[in-house]
C-alpha cells in the first residue's frame, strides 16, 4: 500500500512537472513563433477579424501562465472595419484568459477579457442612437442582447482600465465630452453579477461611480441593486452647450452646480425601491445683486406597485413622490408632487399641488433674459404632467389671479386655463378686470371688462405661429371680436392673418387711443383721423390684414396679401382739412385697403346744405391727401377724353386730341387734390384715362394701333404714360407718353419688328420689293412729338439692326449677328423718309400716298448732289460693290415699280441713273478696278445710257426696252480691262447635274450689239472683241463672237431655242492662239489648260429634249491642238467640254510627285485630239500627249454627262525599249512613277520595260487604273 502511494504520489509530481515543463515551452514557443515567424501573428489575426468583419493589427503577442490558465496578450491592437480607413478602437493590451480545464475539455473560447487603455469615440447616429466612430454604418442592427447576455455567461470576469472616450454630440457643451480615465469591471460568480463603474469626468462634471450586482439577463435582469453618484456636474454649461440659454444672459450667469446619488433596488424583473437625493448650487447672475435662482435641495422616492391578478400590462409599475423641496423662496413649503411611471409603455404621470409661480418666474427668466424686468403672480392650485413613448408630453392647469406687469405690456387679473400637448400650447381666458396697457400700441389705458377666448401657439420650420379663436374684448369704450394668427418666423418681420369686428358707441373717444410711436407705419394717418373725426358712433368695424408686417399696409399686395380696415358710422362730423368746410352729420363708411383710404358717403351735411353720395379718397395713408373723384367705367374713350377738351383744360389739350382718333372702351378717373397738410402742397385737378383695348388712327401712321391698354394720365402739364400696350399691323407696341418744352408732347414706341413676318407695318414706309432682302428680329425704337396746335414732327426710328440679316449685296450687306446702327426719318406728313445706315449710304425716300416716287441712295460722299427727278438713283464712291447683284436689285425694283403700275395706276418707279466711283466693281469672280461709270436716262426712247470713265474702263453702252419686246443693249468701249481671281473658295463640281443655265429662259435673253477696241484679261491682250446676238420669238442667236488683233483669234456663233417645253441649240467655234486659259476665265470658268498655242476647233448640238441644255443630249466633234502647256488641276465644273483631256488626274492618282508635274498641273510639249461626241460621250482613239519624258496615247471614252471615264492609257519613256529601273532616273520621274505603280499593281518587280498601259476607268472624282501591262 505504501508502495501504490509512493507511485502515485510520483506520477502526480511528473504529471506537475511536466505541465509546468509544457506551459514554459508554450510561453518560450510562444515568444520565439512571435519573433521568427511573424506570420502567426497575422494568421492570428485575421482569424479574430474574420468574425467581426474588421481588420486587427497586433504588434506583439505574449503568452504567460496564470492560476487559472494561459492568459494570452496582444499588444498595440488596432481595430479598423473592413472597408474604413482608420481605426475605430486601439488598446495598448487586450487580455485573453483561458481556462485550463476547458482547454482539456476541448473549449478554446476564452473566458476573462482584459482591456488596458482603450480609445474610441462615440456619436449620436442619425437614429439618435449611440454609434462607435469609425465602425458603425448605416443599417447596422441595433444592440442584440441576447448576444451581450450569451458573452457575458461564458466570461468570468470582463476589466477595462484606464479607457479613453470620446462623447461627440451637438446637445454636449463644445459639442463634445472626453473622459480620460474610465475603469469598469463586471465578475460572475454564484450569485450573478457584480459591477463597478469609476470615471473622471469632462470638466463639467467632476465624478461618477457606482456599483451593482445582477442575476438573470439584461436589459430587464431578474434581481438588482445599485447606486450611482454624481458629482459636480456644471448645469450652465450643459444649458449652454444646448441653447437653452440667451448668449448674453449664458456670459453673466455662474454657479449651479449639481450633486445627486441614486440608489435602488429590483426584483422580478421590477423596480421595488429607489431614492435620489439632488443638491442645486445657487445661479448668479452678475448683473443683480440677488441669486436668479436660490439654492436648492429635493428628495426624490420611487416604489414599486404590486401587479394584482389579470392587471393590464399597461398599468403602473411604479411610484413617485417628490418631497423636502427646499430653497430661499416664497411657496416652496406647500409645493408637493405626486406621479407614477408605467415601464411597460413607457410613461410618465405627475400632479403638482400649490405650484410655486415665483420659482416658475425665476426658471423662465434663465431662459429668457427680457423677463427680468417683469413681474408676474397667480395661483396655480392644480397641475398635471404626462409623457409616454407614443404621447407626446402634455401639461394643464388652471389659473387664477393673473397678473402681467411689464414695461411693454401690463394686464389683469385674469382667469383661465393653460394646455399644452407636445410643442402646441393652449390658452383660455374666462373673466378679465382691470386696465389694458400697452404703450406701443395703444395710447392711454384701455378699461377691461370682460375677456374670453383661446390663444394658441406652436412651433413651425421657420419659426413659431400664435392662433386667437374668438377672442372677445369687452370695455365701457368698444367691444372687439378677434380670430386669425400670428407666425413669428425666426429671421423677418411677422407675418399675420386676422379678422375683426368692433362696435364703439364713441367712436371718436375710441380713436383717441390710436398710437403715435415715430416708428408705426402710416404716422401722419394716425394723427390725422383723431383730429379729423370729432364726433359720431362706430356702428360696425372690420379689419382684415394678412401679410409681413414689414410690407404694411400692402400697398401692392402679393399673392396672399391683403389689409383692409372698413367702418360704418352715422352722426360723423369730419373736418378733414384746415380752411376747408367740414362734412357734418355724415352716415357712409370709412374704408382703409393697402394705403388707400376711401370714403363712401351716402349723406351728410356741409354750410347747412344736403348732400347726395359722394366719394372721398386718401390715395396714400403714409401722404394723406384727400382724393375727391369722379370715375366712369367702360365708357367711349372719345368721349371721356372729351372732358379734356371742354374742361379749364381746354387750351392744353384741344389741339393734340384733333390729331389723334380715339375709339374704344376706356375708365376715366378725375380727381380732385386736398392735402390734408400744408407741406403737401396745393390742391390740384388731374385724371386719368385706363384703356381697355381702344383704337388709336393717325394719319401718319401705316394702319390703326388696336388692343391699347395701360393707364394715361393729364394734369396741367400734358399727358403721361409709362408702357402703353397696343398692337400696330401685328407688331406689339410698347409706348410713353410725357410732356416736353414749348407744350409738345412727345411719343416714344418700342417694338421688336421681324421681317418678312412684320412688313404689313413697313409697306406705308418701305415697299415689300426693299424688305424681301432682310431677315430676322431686331429691336428698334420710334419716335415723334405733337404740337399744341396738333401739328406733327418728323417721325424717327433708331436701331442697330442686331438680329436682323440684310441681304443686300456688297457694300451693303450685314449678317445677323453683327450690328450697324440706322436711323430712319419719316416726315411728319408722310412725304418722304430718309435713312442713315452704319455711314455707309444716305438714303431719300419719296412718297406719294405711301408709294416711293423717288429713292436716291448716295455711298460715302456728302459733297454729292442727286438730281431732282423721281426715279432710282444711285451715286457716291465705295471700296467695293457686287455689280451682278445691285443690277439684279435695281431689277427687281424697277419690275416691282411696274407691277405696282400694272395695280395701281400709279406711276412706274424707274431707273434713272448715277454717279459711281468703284474701286472694284465685282461680277462673281471676275472685276473692273478704278471704274466710274455714269448712267442717266436717254431722251429720244426709253432706257438708259452708261458712260464708262477710267485707266481700265472706256466708252458707251445703252440699255433700252422697247414695249413688249427684249432688252437691248449696245455698246462701243474703247478699252476694257478684266481682272480675275480665283475661286474663294474653288468653284465646287456640279454633283452629277447634267443640265447647264438650268435657270435662264432664252426667251428673255437680250439684243446684243457691242465693240470693243483692246480687250484685256489679266496680262493678256486679246485684241478687238465684236458680239452680235438677236433675241428671237423661241430663244435666242448668237450671231458672231469674234476676237482678233491679239494673243486669240476666232469666232463663235450659235443658237438656243425653246418651244412648247422642248430645248435644242447648237453651236460652232473655231479659235487659234495663245490666250485660251484668258478666254476661260473671262467667261467665269475655272482654267483647266495653258498652252503658248492652242487651236480648237468645235460643233456642238443638244437634240431636242425636255429638260434644257442637258449634256446627255450632246452630240458633235472637238479638234484640239495644244503645244507646251500645261493642264491645271482644277476641277472643270460646269464648263465639262473642257474637261476632255482632264489629265491633271493622272498624277494625283499615282500618287508621287515627278518633275513633269507642276503645282499647276501636268506639263506637255504637244496635245494632239480629235473627239467624236455622242449622248454626252466623247470617243476618240487618237489622244496623242508628249510629255518631256514621256508619250502618253489614250483611246476610249470620256463621260461629259456621267463624269466618268472608260479609256486605255499607254505610256512610252523616249529614251526607247530595254529601259532598266536604275535608268529612270535619266528618263525621267514620270517614268519612274509608272513604273512603281505597275510594280504595285502587279505585285511583281520590273526589270526592264519600253512601255506600259492601263485601263482608266470609274468617276472623274474617284478613278481607278485597272488591267495593268508592261512590254519589257
Amino acid at each position: 500500500m505504501p508502495a501504490k502511494r509512493l507511485l502515485i504520489k510520483r506520477m502526480f509530481v511528473i504529471a506537475l512537472a511536466s505541465v509546468v515543463i509544457l506551459a514554459g515551452l508554450m510561453v518560450g514557443g510562444v515568444r520565439l513563433i512571435d519573433h521568427l515567424v511573424p506570420s502567426y501573428r497575422e494568421a492570428l489575426a485575421e482569424r479574430i477579424g474574420g468574425r467581426m468583419d474588421a481588420d486587427i493589427d497586433i504588434g506583439a503577442i505574449e503568452l504567460r501562465w496564470q492560476w487559472h490558465g494561459p492568459l494570452l496578450e496582444l499588444a498595440d491592437v488596432r481595430i479598423t472595419r473592413r472597408g474604413n480607413d482608420r481605426p475605430a478602437a486601439t488598446l495598448d493590451t487586450l487580455g485573453l484568459h483561458f481556462s485550463f480545464n476547458d482547454l482539456i475539455h476541448g473549449q478554446r473560447l476564452p473566458d476573462g477579457l482584459v482591456l488596458e487603455s482603450p480609445r474610441l469615440t462615440l456619436r449620436r447616429g442619425a437614429d439618435n442612437r449611440p454609434r462607435v466612430a469609425h465602425w458603425s454604418r448605416p443599417g447596422d442592427e441595433p444592440l442584440d442582447w441576447q448576444a451581450v447576455n450569451d458573452a457575458l455567461s461564458r466570461m468570468r470576469s470582463i476589466r477595462v482600465d484606464n479607457a479613453h472616450l470620446t462623447l461627440k454630440d451637438a446637445a454636449l457643451p463644445g459639442g463634445k465630452a472626453v473622459i480620460e480615465h474610465a475603469n469598469a469591471r463586471v465578475t460572475q460568480g454564484d450569485a450573478g453579477y457584480a459591477w463597478q463603474v469609476d470615471a473622471n469626468g469632462p470638466d463639467w462634471f467632476e465624478k461618477l461611480d457606482g456599483e451593482g450586482h445582477f442575476t438573470g439577463p439584461l436589459p430587464a435582469p431578474d434581481d438588482a441593486d445599485f447606486r450611482i453618484s454624481l458629482g459636480g456636474v456644471q448645469a450652465l454649461d450643459i444649458a449652454r452647450g444646448a441653447d437653452l440659454l440667451e448668449p448674453a444672459l449664458a456670459q453673466r450667469l455662474s454657479g449651479g452646480a449639481l450633486s445627486t446619488t441614486v440608489e435602488g433596488q429590483w426584483q422580478s424583473q421590477r423596480l421595488t425601491s429607489a431614492r435620489a437625493q439632488i443638491d442645486l448650487a445657487a445661479v448668479e447672475d452678475a448683473a443683480h445683486d440677488a441669486p436668479l435662482l436660490p439654492a436648492l435641495s429635493s428628495t426624490l422616492k420611487a416604489a414599486g406597485i404590486p401587479k394584482t391578478p389579470g392587471a393590464d400590462a399597461g398599468d403602473d409599475d411604479f411610484s413617485i413622490v417628490v418631497s423636502q423641496l427646499k430653497g430661499d423662496l416664497d411657496g416652496l413649503d406647500a409645493f408637493s408632487l405626486t406621479g407614477a411611471v408605467d415601464v411597460d409603455e413607457p410613461a410618465v404621470r405627475l400632479d403638482a399641488r400649490h405650484v410655486p409661480v415665483a420659482l416658475a418666474l425665476r426658471l423662465a427668466r434663465l431662459k429668457f433674459e427680457r423677463l427680468a424686468e417683469s413681474e408676474v403672480d397667480a395661483r396655480v392650485d392644480d397641475l398635471s404632467f404626462a409623457i409616454g413613448a407614443d404621447t407626446p408630453a402634455r401639461i394643464a392647469f388652471d389659473f387664477d389671479a393673473l397678473t402681467i406687469d411689464d414695461p411693454k405690456l401690463a394686464v389683469g387679473p385674469l382667469a383661465g386655463s393653460y394646455y399644452q400637448q407636445a410643442d402646441t400650447h393652449v390658452l383660455q381666458f374666462s373673466e378679465a378686470g382691470g386696465r389694458l396697457r400697452v404703450p406701443r400700441f395703444l395710447r392711454g389705458e384701455l378699461p377691461l371688462d370682460d375677456l374670453d377666448g383661446e390663444l394658441s401657439w406652436h412651433p413651425r420650420d421657420d419659426g413659431w405661429q400664435v392662433d386667437a379663436r374668438k377672442l372677445r374684448l369687452k370695455s365701457g369704450t368698444a367691444e372687439v371680436q378677434a380670430s386669425g394668427n400670428v407666425r413669428l418666423p425666426r429671421a423677418g418681420a411677422p407675418v399675420v392673418d386676422f379678422d375683426a369686428q368692433a362696435s364703439a358707441p364713441d367712436g371718436a373717444r375710441l380713436l383717441q387711443h390710436i398710437p403715435q410711436a415715430d416708428d408705426l407705419p402710416n404716422e401722419r394717418l394716425r394723427d390725422w383721423l383723431p383730429k379729423a373725426i370729432t364726433a359720431g358712433a362706430l356702428d360696425d368695424a372690420r379689419l382684415q390684414i394678412a401679410g409681413a408686417l414689414d410690407r404694411f399696409p400692402f400697398a401692392v399686395p402679393r399673392d396672399g396679401e391683403r389689409f383692409r380696415l372698413e367702418l360704418t358710422g352715422h352722426g360723423v362730423d369730419v373736418a378733414y382739412k384746415d380752411g376747408w368746410p367740414s362734412l357734418d352729420n355724415a352716415r357712409g363708411t370709412l374704408s382703409l385697403e393697402g394705403d388707400d383710404l376711401r370714403v363712401d358717403v351716402s349723406a351728410a351735411e356741409m354750410l347747412g346744405v344736403a348732400l347726395g353720395p359722394a366719394t372721398g379718397r386718401v390715395a396714400n395713408v403714409r401722404e394723406p391727401i384727400l382724393l375727391i373723384d369722379g370715375k366712369a367705367r367702360g365708357g367711349e374713350s372719345k368721349k371721356m377724353l372729351s372732358f379734356l377738351s371742354q374742361s379749364p383744360l381746354r387750351d392744353r389739350f384741344a389741339k393734340v386730341l384733333e390729331a389723334i382718333e380715339v375709339n374704344g372702351p376706356a375708365d376715366l378717373t378725375l380727381d380732385l387734390r386736398i392735402p390734408l397738410k400744408p407741406e403737401l402742397g396745393d390742391p390740384v385737378v388731374a385724371g386719368t384715362v385706363d384703356a381697355r383695348g381702344a383704337t388709336l388712327r393717325q394719319k401718319a401712321l401705316p394702319g390703326p394701333i388696336t388692343g391699347i391698354t395701360g393707364r394715361l394720365r393729364f394734369d396741367d402739364k400734358g399727358l403721361h404714360a409709362r408702357g402703353l400696350q397696343g398692337n400696330l399691323l401685328g407688331v406689339a407696341l410698347d409706348t410713353d407718353l410725357e410732356p416736353v418744352a414749348d407744350d409738345r408732347q412727345r411719343i416714344v414706341s418700342r417694338a421688336r419688328l421681324e421681317l418678312p413676318q412684320d412688313g404689313a407695318a413697313l409697306a406705308h414706309y418701305l415697299p415689300e420689293t426693299w424688305q424681301r432682302y432682310a431677315h430676322g428680329a431686331t429691336n428698334i425704337d420710334v419716335a415723334f412729338e405733337v404740337a399744341r396746335d396738333g401739328g406733327l414732327s418728323d417721325i424717327t426710328l433708331d436701331s442697330d439692326l442686331q438680329g436682323m440679316a440684310l441681304e443686300l449685296p456688297d457694300p451693303l450687306t450685314k449678317a445677323a449677328d453683327d450690328t450697324a446702327p440706322l436711323a430712319l426719318t419719316i416726315a411728319g406728313d408722310t412725304s418722304r423718309v430718309d435713312v442713315d445706315y452704319d455711314d455707309r449710304v444716305d438714303l431719300a425716300v419719296r412718297l406719294n400716298d405711301g408709294k416711293p416716287t423717288r429713292v436716291q441712295a448716295v455711298f460715302n460722299d456728302d459733297s454729292l448732289e442727286p438730281p431732282d427727278v423721281d426715279g432710282i438713283w444711285i451715286g457716291g464712291q465705295t471700296q467695293s460693290a457686287d455689280g451682278l447683284g445691285w443690277f439684279t436689285v435695281v431689277r427687281d425694283q424697277v419690275q416691282g415699280a411696274a407691277r405696282d403700275d400694272d395695280s395701281t395706276g400709279a406711276s412706274p418707279l424707274a431707273f434713272t441713273g448715277g454717279d459711281l466711283r468703284i474701286g472694284e466693281l465685282n461680277l462673281d469672280n471676275r472685276y473692273f478696278e478704278s471704274t466710274h461709270l455714269r448712267a442717266q436716262t436717254m431722251s429720244a426712247r426709253p432706257g438708259w445710257r452708261i458712260d464708262f470713265e477710267g485707266p481700265n474702263t472706256q466708252g458707251q453702252v445703252t440699255w433700252t426696252q422697247p414695249a413688249g419686246g427684249n432688252i437691248n443693249i449696245a455698246g462701243n468701249l474703247a478699252r476694257l480691262a478684266l481682272k480675275t481671281r480665283e475661286q474663294d473658295p474653288p468653284v465646287p463640281a456640279d454633283n452629277g447635274e447634267t443640265v447647264i443655265w438650268k435657270d435662264v429662259n432664252p426667251v428673255d435673253l437680250p439684243h446684243l450689239d457691242i465693240f470693243v477696241g483692246k480687250v484685256l484679261v489679266d496680262a493678256t491682250d486679246f485684241g478687238e472683241a465684236e458680239l452680235n446676238a438677236t433675241a428671237l420669238p423661241d430663244g435666242w442667236r448668237l450671231d458672231r463672237f469674234q476676237l482678233r488683233d491679239g494673243a486669240l483669234a476666232g469666232w463663235a456663233t450659235g443658237r438656243w431655242l425653246q418651244d412648247g417645253g422642248t430645248t435644242q441649240a447648237s453651236a460652232q467655234t473655231r479659235f487659234e492662239g495663245h490666250g485660251l486659259s484668258g478666254l476661260l476665265r473671262s467667261l467665269g470658268y475655272a482654267s483647266t489648260v495653258r498652252a503658248d498655242t492652242a487651236r480648237v476647233h468645235a460643233r456642238l448640238d443638244i437634240a431636242p429634249n425636255p429638260a434644257g441644255l442637258d449634256l446627255r443630249a450632246l452630240d458633235g466633234s472637238v479638234e484640239l491642238a495644244l503645244d507646251d502647256g500645261t493642264f491645271t488641276a482644277v476641277e472643270p465644273g460646269a464648263a465639262r467640254v473642257l474637261g476632255l483631256v482632264n489629265l491633271y488626274v493622272l498624277p494625283r492618282r499615282l500618287r508621287l510627285d515627278f518633275r513633269d508635274v507642276v503645282d499647276e498641273g501636268l506639263a506637255f510639249d504637244k496635245v494632239r485630239a480629235d473627239f467624236d461626241i455622242r449622248n454626252g460621250d466623247a470617243y476618240s482613239d487618237n489622244v496623242r500627249i508628249e510629255t518631256p519624258s514621256s508619250k502618253i496615247h489614250m483611246s476610249g471614252r470620256i463621260g461629259l454627262a456621267a463624269r466618268d471615264y472608260d479609256e486605255r492609257v499607254t505610256i512610252t519613256p523616249k529614251v526607247g525599249s530595254g529601259v532598266t529601273i536604275a535608268s529612270t532616273v535619266l528618263g525621267g520621274p514620270l517614268v519612274g512613277a509608272a513604273v512603281f505603280a505597275m510594280q504595285e499593281l502587279l505585285k511583281k518587280p520590273i526589270q526592264k520595260f519600253s512601255s506600259i498601259a492601263y485601263t482608266l476607268k470609274g468617276s472623274w472624282d474617284d478613278p481607278r487604273i485597272e488591267e495593268p501591262s508592261t512590254e519589257e
